[in-house]
């Protein structure tokens, strides 16, 4: 008689069958387990990146008269904005995933 143990992980048959039957975030941390912490750190960056790209504009809007020189400046902080979130965004990943080590 066999002994039938417990299999981990994605199963290789019937795996459409088993996908089917699991939630798309369980799916997510089995596949990525180093997913877990970094998806609201992720969320995070971003939100806080473009809570200061408002709050840069609001003052930039405010003090900055000249249409030609608001445009360049407002320009500049889109691209720092998006410059430093990526770059957050990419360190985060190479912790999350291990290549940090």
């Amino acid at each position: 008689m066999r002994i039938r143990r417990p299999q981990r992980g994605l199963v290789r048959k019937g795996k459409a069958r088993l996908l089917a039957k699991i939630e798309p975030r369980v799916f997510l941390l089995k596949v990525f387990p180093g997913l877990d912490p970094a998806l609201p750190m992720a969320l995070l960056v971003i939100t806080a990146f473009k809570h200061g790209l408002d709050g840069m504009k609001v003052v930039v809007d405010d003090y900055v008269h000249d249409e030609g020189n608001r445009f360049a400046l407002n320009t500049l902080l889109l691209f720092l904005a998006i410059g430093g979130a990526s770059l957050a965004l990419f360190a985060l990943g190479r912790i999350a995933f291990g290549g940090a080590a």
